[in-house]
């Protein structure tokens, strides 16, 4: 597994990995390939922590969450992730306006564990996640 982006925050922690193994094509072809990451708050009580991650950025810019640049994402590829509430009973949402991107992950420990396979298929073009704990969105 590669570490593509890690988010933490006083409310939830999320690790996004790809299978090395599953390389897209791409990547042998172009080896300065950037993608977007962008990560915006829903609300004022979410603070990002020192931290947070992301591959392909220089190593002073890499934990600053108002950049803007970050991995690329590919199509036809398997991602793993791993999110956690950082709250002992805060129960942990991931939403995506295409339910079948989701189908692959399962909730555990009182669903304050989300865990498993993302794979875009052929419809990545931007994606919007947005997470909720106890049911309010934050990210």
């Amino acid at each position: 597994m590669k570490e593509l982006f890690r988010i933490k925050t006083n409310l939830f922690s999320l690790v996004w990995e790809r299978r090395a193994k599953q390389d897209p094509p791409i990547l042998a072809e172009r080896t300065s390939v950037t993608g977007r990451l962008i990560l915006s708050k829903r609300s004022p009580q979410l603070q990002f922590l020192e931290s947070n991650w992301r591959s392909g950025v220089p190593a002073r810019l890499e934990s600053d969450p108002s950049l803007e640049i970050g991995p690329p994402i590919y199509e036809q590829s398997d991602y793993q992730i791993y999110l956690k509430s950082r709250n002992d009973l805060g129960k942990i949402r991931l939403q995506h306006r295409d339910p079948n991107i989701l189908q692959g992950l399962s909730y555990q420990e009182n669903d304050r564990v989300l865990h498993g396979t993302i794979n875009f298929r052929n419809q990545i073009g931007r994606s919007l996640f947005t997470i909720c704990v106890d049911g309010s969105s934050y990210g």
